[in-house]
């Protein structure tokens, strides 16, 4: 019993014994791999610190969000339009609010004056298709609440959750009225 448990010890010491070489090479093996394990920690601790940024960002975001949905419920509400508006309906849109200021306004009511809706109508090289549009993108510009009141409140009936529609009424009732496009 005591022979085989020598002969199993011995060979368990030696294949367990490398030369002198493959120990370097192993060495230097593992001295890469170390390498690479800090390189990749690295790496890691960058992505990390990129994804906090991120989500900072992102919880910024969400609370914007909720704000301007809040607002806009709160504009509606004084127009008598119902509306759920959350945070996350807004995720998908990009809202802007007019940036013309007062003077930009009376100036460009003055230079351009036009206040017909319907001034495409004669022009030859618009198809029935773009002469419509002109008529109501103009009849829009000039009449923004008008326009929303008679086109777009009554379809928020059959859909008072769509968000698109929800901030395009909130847009129309803050709108000021605009010059009519021409055609050119």
């Amino acid at each position: 019993m005591k022979a085989l448990a020598m002969v199993i010890l011995c060979c368990i010491i030696l294949n367990g014994c490398v030369s002198k070489a493959k120990y370097h090479n192993r060495m230097g093996d593992l001295k890469a791999i170390t390498a690479e394990y800090k390189i990749i920690r690295k790496e890691l601790r960058e992505i990390e610190q990129h994804n906090t940024r991120l989500l900072d960002t992102i919880s910024v975001f969400v609370a914007e969000n909720n704000k301007i949905s809040l607002e806009i419920n709160k504009r509606l509400r004084k127009h008598n339009v119902k509306s759920n508006l959350k945070a996350s309906d807004l995720e998908s849109l990009t809202l802007r609010s007019s940036i013309m200021t007062e003077e930009d306004y009376t100036y460009y009511k003055k230079k351009y004056p036009c206040t017909d809706t319907n001034n495409a109508k004669n022009t030859p090289w618009l198809t029935e298709k773009e002469k419509k549009i002109y008529y109501y993108v103009n009849k829009a510009r000039l009449d923004p609440m008008g326009f929303c009141n008679t086109y777009v409140v009554p379809r928020i009936k059959n859909d008072s959750n769509n968000a698109y529609l929800l901030t395009l009424i909130d847009y129309l009732y803050e709108m000021k009225p605009r010059n009519a496009l021409k055609p050119d």
